[in-house]
């Protein structure tokens, strides 16, 4: 192996990067999947698509509202869970 390939591997392929790399991709498949079922739930909740545009004529000012503080809310709490078990699992493989 040459040297730049080495050095690659020492200072880039740390553990601590690989679990990065996979908490990155823990919170984008949450975030997709929580955004699937938040839509699911709003359709079962109210019979209507959620008002994904909020300036569409379908779209109420308030159902609009509820949409983004249930969607902020619900994601963050996905992004943050994410994240965490991600470095949980880090930290307890690292042992």
């Amino acid at each position: 192996m040459n040297k730049t390939l080495q050095r690659i591997n020492a200072e880039v392929m740390t553990p601590d990067n690989a679990w990065t790399a996979i908490g990155v991709l823990a919170v984008i498949i949450g975030s997709a999947l929580g955004r699937k079922l938040l839509e699911g739930g709003w359709r079962a909740a109210t019979g209507n698509e959620p008002p994904l545009n909020p300036d569409s004529e379908d779209a109420t000012w308030l159902e609009a509202l509820a949409w983004g503080v249930t969607t902020g809310a619900i994601i963050g709490v996905v992004r943050a869970r994410s994240r965490h078990g991600t470095s949980f699992a880090g930290r307890r493989w690292s042992q």
